[in-house]
C-alpha cells in the first residue's frame, strides 16, 4: 500500500499552484467546447473558475 505524507501533499499544492495558468486554459477550453454542445458544464467551469484565482495569488 503506498501512503500519502506532507511531501505529497506539499508537492500537490506547489504543483496546483505552479500549473495554474495552464490548467486554468485547458478547463476554460473544455467548458467552451462542453458549452457548444450543450452540455452542462458545472465542474470545468468551477475548476477554472479556482484555477484563475490561484493564478492570480502567485
Amino acid at each position: 500500500m503506498v501512503r500519502a505524507g506532507e511531501p505529497t501533499v506539499d508537492r500537490l499544492v506547489s504543483g496546483t499552484y505552479k500549473h495554474a495558468v495552464r490548467r486554468a486554459a485547458e478547463m476554460r477550453a473544455a467548458a467552451d467546447m462542453l458549452d457548444e454542445l450543450d452540455v452542462p458544464n458545472a465542474m470545468a467551469a468551477a475548476s477554472r473558475d479556482l484555477l484563475e484565482r490561484l493564478a492570480a495569488e502567485k
